[in-house]
């Protein structure tokens, strides 16, 4: 456009350029502004400028698919018939899935074990002594009286595919129907590279009650519950999933196909990464013909930083910043306590890698540019 300016103020006085190609020049100026106006108004170049996200949301069976560039990463469901909001399923960048499929979709020769295990979610197990983690649509009459439910407020959702964010707000309530806290969490979603997805987890934590304790609880907080691939073996008998039977098996050992590895931070691996302290973890494990990783970290501005882990070698991988003598008895009782309308924030970063796993200096990369003061 400047260098159809510069030709128009040079030769304008000139009467054949007048005639003949004053007319065709500003035609094309024209033509040039309206595909411009075109382009932001068909929202490429929003797309641009949003990292490739795309946020489809479905309002009536509240479920809303998160994309990049064009491929599936997850789905935000928050119907109120869930216990508490969560992701599902959650895939890989070569479009493997790397949930767990049950209770949701359970699939053939996977554990069926921990109903409320489903994808990937934030809860905790002792908020005021009420357990907000185990509660499940398992969950026996007799149990109910002390578990909480999370729920998600649906005029609250709003998605930026600007900045590749999806905020939330919801209420964590007692089972009577009392709100002790309610939350604010926005995650932002990015392609790291072709290879590399990663969530960001922001939230923040509003007592609403006169006292809110957090007490020490293994049960918590950031987790994912893999799928069959991601185990660690194990000598141990399990119930599969039959889809034959459409139930499952009867107790028995069998490793095929299981071959996940945790490393933390800290150096441990395995099953010794459970119940220590770390800043990140990985579990990573081949599935078919390829190398996936999940890396979650923790901010060192969190609370309880660096956090205990709850990396279970059936297929839990969570993060924990509120339990301490849960995992180390010799550490004393922690409780996080916060008076009506104070706040606390955490931040979480989770990565979900194909095409070879995220090593140590991959992941000490990504925390130092994570790990900034809140």
């Amino acid at each position: 456009m400047r260098i159809l300016t510069k030709i128009l103020l040079k030769y304008h006085k000139k009467k054949a350029f007048r005639l003949l190609l004053y007319p065709f020049i500003l035609f094309l100026f024209a033509c040039l502004l309206f595909l411009s106006s075109s382009v932001r108004g068909s929202g490429i170049m929003k797309e641009l400028n949003s990292h490739g996200i795309k946020f489809i949301h479905d309002t009536a069976y509240r479920r809303i698919d998160i994309l990049i560039n064009d491929n599936i990463f997850t789905a935000f469901l928050y119907a109120d018939s869930f216990e508490k909001p969560f992701f599902f399923p959650v895939y890989a960048p070569c479009g493997t899935a790397i949930t767990r499929g049950y209770p949701m979709d359970p699939e053939q020769g996977e554990r069926i074990d921990h109903p409320h295990h489903t994808g990937m979610w934030f809860n905790y197990g002792n908020v005021n002594n009420i357990d907000f983690w185990n509660n499940s649509r398992d969950i026996p009459e007799k149990k109910k009286a002390n578990v909480g439910k999370i729920v998600c407020i649906k005029d609250s959702l709003k998605t930026s595919e600007a900045d590749g964010s999806l905020r939330i707000c919801c209420n964590w309530i007692n089972p009577v129907g009392q709100v002790l806290l309610y939350e604010t969490t926005v995650f932002f979603f990015r392609m790291e590279h072709p290879g590399l997805f990663s969530m960001k987890r922001v939230t923040t934590l509003n007592a609403i009650a006169d006292t809110v304790v957090l007490g020490d609880s293994k049960e918590g907080l950031l987790a994912i519950r893999v799928g069959r691939s991601f185990e660690v073996p194990s000598g141990k008998p399990a119930v599969l999933y039959d889809t034959l039977k459409g139930t499952g098996t009867d107790a028995r050992i069998d490793t095929t196909g299981v071959n996940g590895r945790y490393r933390g931070s800290n150096g441990l691996c395995g099953e010794d990464v459970w119940g220590t302290r770390n800043s990140w973890v990985t579990l990573s494990a081949v599935c078919g013909d390829d190398s996936i990783s999940i890396g979650i970290m923790d901010h060192p501005g969190n609370y309880g930083f660096p956090s205990y882990w709850h990396a279970r070698g059936y297929g839990l991988f969570s993060v924990n910043n509120f339990g301490v003598q849960s995992y180390d008895a010799q550490q004393p009782v922690n409780q996080m306590v916060l008076l009506h309308d104070e706040s606390l924030t955490l931040q979480h970063l989770v990565l979900v890698k194909s095409g070879g796993f995220l090593t140590d200096s991959e992941m000490e990369g990504f925390f130092g540019s994570f790990g900034n003061p809140l």
